[in-house]
């Protein structure tokens, strides 16, 4: 018979100081050893996974498994994904569909959609419409398509829809984003509103009154670094 364990015997004031002082993966094993540890460490900031899938050769399905595999074992967690999937985009719509109803849990979002049409992109991102992200912290939006339209300029842009998050995203606080645009008559995201840190590369804002720097500030109205490459 194994001894003991003593931490099991620890008040919940301790338990929380302790966790102040484990890595990530250590969090983790803590929440494994029981009930009380499990409700000390939902409520530590480094209660998450790391998921990575990078398999250039699997079927979308197999993605789609693959994902739900890694999800589950971090059901109770707050889960940040990292997805690297390099499959046709319209093979991949099952897994973009697992990411919708994962966005209450999402802390971080990269997406980065190559050799794709302007409408699968942008489909993408109205299915991003249809779930709030609470949890969210940092979004990227790199897009790198087969180019179907243009602007005046000749450069390719996709718009990003008014209601992007449901227009629910208040921990969001990071935002880089490539080759988008904004448009004003379709009205203007409002999930950006309590973002700080925007890194935009390519990405067209309406003017106002001849400039589009007040619309900048009204798409992010409490960025302190604001970083804009054409």
């Amino acid at each position: 018979m194994s001894a003991p364990n003593p931490s099991t015997s620890l008040p919940f004031e301790l338990r929380t100081a302790i966790l102040n002082h484990l890595t990530q993966p250590e969090v983790l094993r803590a929440a494994a050893v029981d009930s009380l540890w499990r409700s000390a460490a939902k409520a530590h900031p480094n209660y998450y996974r790391n998921i990575t899938i990078d398999a250039p050769t699997i079927a979308s399905r197999e993605a789609e498994y693959t994902l739900a595999s890694e999800l589950s074992a971090g059901r109770y967690a707050q889960v940040q994904v990292r997805l690297s999937i390099r499959v046709e985009w319209s093979d991949s719509v099952l897994v973009f569909v697992r990411i919708l109803g994962l966005m209450p849990r999402l802390v971080k979002l990269i997406v980065q959609p190559t050799n794709t049409s302007a409408f699968d992109a942008e489909n993408f991102l109205n299915l991003l419409c249809k779930a709030a992200a609470p949890q969210l912290r940092t979004f990227k939006f790199s897009i790198d398509t087969k180019r179907s339209w243009f602007d005046k300029n000749g450069t390719y842009r996709v718009e990003i829809p008014s209601n992007l998050f449901d227009s629910h995203a208040p921990k969001l606080r990071h935002v880089a984003l490539k080759s988008v645009a904004f448009t004003s008559s379709h009205g203007l995201p409002t999930a950006f509103a309590h973002v700080t840190k925007v890194n935009c590369r390519d990405v067209h804002f309406p003017l106002s009154q001849g400039s589009s720097m007040s619309v900048v500030r009204e798409v992010f109205p409490r960025v302190t670094d604001l970083t804009m490459h054409d």
